[in-house]
């Protein structure tokens, strides 16, 4: 029982991480299930047919949103039905879909075109709301798509009937809790690394912030852009792309150079260092190139660029898991265990990502939940209750050290009189 006791106290602040992540997890979950209400939960469309005709003529029939096609040469057909009971709920049909050609009809009737006069810039996920005549309930919508991507690039989400007023909420469905806090993150980050970059040079601990914060600002912005979160912000196709983009690029130099802080192996510490600033310029040389006449988009060798997002965060989480120093203060046990749980989840959402171009409704039920878990948000929820928690023992550690020291004054001030006092009794005695 005492040993029990002594390892208790021992892994006090990793017990503490766990039990607040997964009460913070539980009190969002709640909150979002709460928040429901309406068409926004029972709008899901998942009766699809999915035809993706190859170039050699051949065809691949799927009966879900889960489906996959491997060439700009390709051609996507979805059938949507539409029963006639959703004909006084719902009037538009809403998904998000990487740089296409789409075009929807009502049997042979256009209702609405996206992506013919795109820009150069308009590389990632385009948000499509359909809208649907009253004569079409009961019978069925045709979508026909033609990618200018060679490859899926993240798992394709279920279409959504909405009413025509709430259709603009269509990015936020399922996370709107989620899309509050990660706009405070998204804004707060930003300002905390302006502000440390300026006290780069003076102030030591301000390195470490300054990547930190990039760390946050990156990992959110991805993800923001990713969800199609960034339509809430800004109805700029553009803004939403480039902002997926500039997360991804960004993040290859911040893991690194934040957790070349966390360890004092030589090695590692240089390695980390040299190659995070060496992805740092690679990062402002494609900024450049993106926003000059140069034709350069963030496409181009996608795969091989999250091949290498993979490799330094795997960096990361080795050298935060052989740290070469002992953790000395609660704050710096959750910090480290925090950001190896970090590491590992954003290790899990790139191979996520990467094998769900092939991942279709054939392959096994575990593999379709992989394809379609959210390893990023429990990456970013950790890293803020990780934050939050190790800042908080910090300060904690602070007052109470504060306090022992005033008491050290007080007892240091009152033994001189205790002495002269026992002295005078002697003599009086």
């Amino acid at each position: 029982m005492r040993y029990f006791s002594m390892s208790l106290r021992k892994h006090q602040a990793l017990i503490l991480l766990i039990t607040a992540m997964l009460t913070g997890l539980f009190l969002l979950y709640f909150y979002l299930r709460c928040s429901r209400q309406g068409p926004l939960t029972t709008g899901e469309l998942t009766d699809l047919i999915i035809e993706v005709e190859h170039s050699d003529g051949t065809m691949d029939t799927y009966n879900s949103h889960l489906f996959s096609y491997s060439s700009k040469d390709d051609l996507i057909t979805m059938h949507i039905p539409l029963d006639k009971t959703w004909e006084r709920e719902y009037s538009t049909i809403n998904f998000l879909f990487y740089n296409s050609i789409i075009k929807a009809y009502y049997k042979d009737k256009l209702l609405i075109s996206y992506g013919e006069n795109i820009d150069r810039h308009m590389i990632g996920k385009q948000k499509v709301t359909i809208p649907v005549p009253d004569k079409a309930y009961g019978s069925e919508i045709r979508v026909v798509i033609k990618p200018l991507t060679g490859i899926l690039e993240d798992t394709f989400r279920s279409p959504v009937l909405m009413s025509f007023k709430t259709d603009q909420f269509y990015p936020v469905i399922g996370q709107e809790a989620f899309y509050a806090i990660f706009s405070v993150i998204l804004v707060f980050s930003f300002i905390g690394m302006i502000i440390f970059a300026f006290l780069y040079r003076t102030v030591d601990f301000a390195k470490e912030g300054t990547w930190l914060m990039g760390l946050i600002f990156s990992i959110t912005l991805w993800y923001m852009g990713n969800s199609g979160m960034l339509y809430m912000l800004s109805s700029s196709e553009n803004i939403s792309a480039v902002g997926e983009y500039i997360g991804m690029y960004l993040l290859f130099s911040t893991a690194p150079l934040f957790s070349s802080f966390e360890t004092e192996r030589p090695f590692v510490r240089k390695y980390l260092k040299i190659s995070g600033w060496l992805l740092f310029a690679v990062f402002w040389i494609c900024l450049a190139l993106y926003i000059l006449p140069s034709g350069f988009n963030y496409v181009w060798q996608l795969r091989w660029m999250q091949a290498l997002q993979i490799v330094m965060v795997f960096s990361a989480l080795i050298s935060l898991l052989f740290p070469g120093k002992k953790r000395k203060t609660g704050s710096d046990q959750v910090m480290g265990f925090g950001l190896i749980g970090v590491a590992f989840f954003g290790i899990l959402e790139q191979i996520r990502i990467i094998v769900t171009a092939q991942i279709t409704e054939n392959w096994l039920p575990l593999l379709q939940w992989f394809a379609k878990a959210h390893f990023s948000t429990v990456l970013i929820l950790l890293l803020v209750i990780t934050l939050f928690t190790s800042y908080v023992i910090k300060v904690k550690d602070i007052l109470q050290k504060s306090l022992r020291e005033k008491h050290l004054e007080i007892l240091t001030y009152r033994q001189p009189y205790r002495a002269w006092q026992q002295t005078v009794l002697a003599e009086k005695a």
